[in-house]
């Protein structure tokens, strides 16, 4: 196996400097294409840009976690390139299927994912674009899995360049609307999977293996239900929003979780970097896995934290960079935000499943996400954009909570050992300062300014208190400054 270069915080850097690239590439271009688009435009590509996350896990049959289980298995360690080649086998595989369902099937894909017969073109785009992420998946994860995150940030970066030059030719200058966002995206994800292709050098021990792709199959296929439970979980409800509000409030709503999702700029790189790093204590994890948790709870103070901003900023965020119809998107920034805080907090969780070999246990938790998030749905539709958001919040959080409870009973592994109560505490703090936000108004621009600077410098006060190993590091800090 490739030795690793680089540790969990370097690797943490580079990972999300790229995040951080990707992201405001396409915040800065935000109020251009809000200019352009209406929200029923981007309620389409919000429609059609959620297919990914349902089409890429069950085409690439499981292979986005069992690649890792066999790729850091003691058995396959000297082979590790016949993993990725043999995944990319099994991928090439899929994808013909996945096409041929395409030709066939287009006009009824069209009317379920977008609602409409005029969407097809826009719909075969989507699905185009998700037959050329499901070819870079097994490259993207060699370049992760080996330690070689400046060459995945690179590519990744070049690859989100692209798509927005793209977008920015066929919505201002075309007048394509919501199909050019679509092509943007697509164009984008071609030079991924072309950059990924030029830079993978097969040797001779780079064969496909039928052993390992029984053994990626075995692994892989019974996490199909996950994703399922996953994609309910995350993009359910904009379905529902189009079913009872309309394409137009789905506009909203993804524009809402669009700046919400900007969080991912800060958590995507350690979220990355963290599994491999957690995976290299699977020998002494009873010793190393109080640095885990102590990495760990120290992650979910600074970030929870930060998700505070994106409640206090989300007025302010929607006036300055979006036209009028979309300032009711505000009520979704931070919900989103949350969201995607405690989507990484689940990931962080997952390494004591790995290392036990039984990473279908997530199943457990993703149902009862799943189950979550469509009865909060359900009682909250009628709020629009607000009620969705919140059912996607609440459904996030308790797949943290459940992901706990199995780490805790059913892996057979000791769990990462957070301290239950200063978790709780630290929950009720941020919570709190969360729902305070929402009696903010912009409109009273000196009160909001002093609204703002209270809770973010009260809340900070309390989180501190909890902050793990904090007396080490101020005398670091002490040491530094003398």
């Amino acid at each position: 196996m490739t030795k690793r270069k680089y540790g969990l915080l370097s690797s943490s850097a580079l990972y999300g400097l790229g995040g951080v690239a990707q992201r405001l590439i396409g915040l800065l271009l935000l109020p251009v294409f809000t200019r352009y688009l209406t929200p029923a435009d981007y309620g389409v590509v919000g429609l059609l840009t959620a297919l990914p996350a349902l089409l890429v896990p069950i085409f690439s049959v499981g292979l986005s976690a069992s690649i890792s289980v066999c790729y850091f298995s003691d058995k396959y360690s000297k082979i590790t390139g016949s993993v990725i080649q043999t995944s990319r086998y099994i991928i090439y595989l899929s994808t013909t299927v996945m096409v041929i369902l395409t030709i066939f099937g287009l006009d009824v894909i069209a009317e379920i994912a977008a609602g409409s017969l005029n969407y097809r073109v826009h719909t075969l785009v989507a699905i185009t674009t998700v037959v050329f992420s499901l070819l870079s998946l097994p490259l993207q994860l060699e370049l992760q899995f080996s330690g070689r995150p400046l060459k995945f940030v690179i590519i990744s970066f070049l690859g989100a360049l692209a798509a927005s030059g793209s977008s920015i030719l066929t919505i201002i200058f075309f007048e394509l609307g919501a199909l050019g966002l679509l092509l943007g995206g697509l164009i984008g994800q071609i030079l991924v999977w072309s950059l990924l292709s030029l830079r993978n050098k097969r040797d001779a021990q780079n064969f496909v293996n039928n052993e390992i792709a029984k053994e990626l199959l075995r692994h892989g296929l019974p996490l199909l239900p996950s994703f399922a439970f996953l994609f309910i979980l995350q993009n359910g409800v904009r379905w529902l929003l189009e079913s009872f509000h309309g394409v137009s409030e789905v506009g909203l709503y993804s524009v809402g979780t669009n700046f919400g999702s900007i969080l991912t700029m800060i958590t995507s790189g350690f979220v990355t970097a963290w599994m491999p790093w957690a995976m290299q204590f699977s020998e002494n994890w009873v010793e190393r896995r109080y640095l885990v948790a102590e990495r760990l709870m120290q992650y979910f103070i600074i970030v929870g934290y930060i998700v505070l901003i994106f409640f206090c900023m989300a007025q302010p965020l929607l006036w300055l960079t979006t036209s009028g119809d979309y300032f009711g998107a505000w009520v979704v920034v931070g919900m989103s935000a949350v969201t995607s805080f405690m989507m990484s907090i689940f990931s962080l969780l997952l390494p004591p499943i790995y290392m036990a070999g039984k990473v279908s246990l997530v199943l457990v938790s993703q149902s009862i996400a799943a189950l979550t998030a469509i009865c909060c749905a359900y009682i909250l539709v009628d709020f629009g954009s607000l009620g969705a958001s919140a059912s996607v919040m609440l459904g996030s959080i308790s797949l943290v909570i459940a992901q706990l409870i199995v780490n805790a009973t059913l892996t057979g592994r000791l769990p990462i050992p957070l301290n239950i109560k200063n978790l709780f505490y630290i929950s009720l703090v941020l919570s709190s300062s969360y729902s305070i936000t929402f009696w903010f108004r912009l409109e009273f621009i000196e009160s909001f300014i002093l609204q703002v600077a209270a809770i973010i410098l009260s809340a900070g006060y309390l989180l501190f208190k909890f902050f793990p190993n904090k007396t080490e590091i101020l005398r670091r800090i002490k040491r530094e400054n003398d």
